[in-house]
C-alpha cells in the first residue's frame, strides 16, 4: 500500500494493493453521500466506508471496521466537520469526532500550517 499521507484517497485508484468500490448514495440523517468502500486485498476481514457529501464533496464520515479475538468485529466511526479554506483551496476539518465501542473522542484543531516549500529535510529517514 502506499503512502497515505496527507491524502490516501490520491492512491485509491491506482494501487493494485486496494478494492475501492462507489456502493451507491446513502442518507444519514437527512443528507445525502456517496458511499464508498475501501479495502486491501490481501485483508478481505478489514474494511472502511467512506462517505463523502453530495453537496460538497468533502469526506464527512468514516467507519472502519476489524476483526479481533475470536472473530469479534470491532468499528471505528469518524465524523470530520467545520471544514476550513485554508488557502489556495485546500479545505481541512477543523473538528473530529471518534467513537469506538462505546465512547466518544472530540478532536478540535487550532491551526494548520501549509506551507509553499518543504524542505528536504522533512522527508529524511523511512516511511
Amino acid at each position: 500500500m502506499k503512502p497515505s499521507f496527507p491524502f490516501s484517497q490520491m492512491y485509491y485508484l491506482t494501487d493494485a494493493s486496494l478494492k475501492v468500490e462507489l456502493l451507491g448514495i446513502d442518507e444519514i440523517e437527512g443528507k445525502e453521500y456517496y458511499k464508498v468502500k475501501v479495502q486491501e486485498v490481501s485483508n478481505p476481514d478489514e474494511f472502511s466506508y467512506e462517505f463523502y457529501s453530495v453537496e460538497s464533496g468533502m469526506l464527512e464520515k468514516k467507519e472502519t471496521f476489524s476483526k479481533g479475538e475470536g472473530d469479534e468485529v470491532f468499528s471505528v466511526l469518524i465524523n470530520f466537520s467545520d471544514f476550513k479554506d485554508m488557502g489556495k483551496g485546500y479545505y481541512f476539518p477543523h473538528m473530529m469526532q471518534m467513537n469506538t465501542q462505546g465512547q466518544v473522542i472530540n478532536f478540535a484543531v487550532t491551526s494548520i500550517v501549509v506551507k509553499k516549500k518543504a524542505k528536504a529535510k522533512a522527508f529524511e529517514g523511512e516511511f
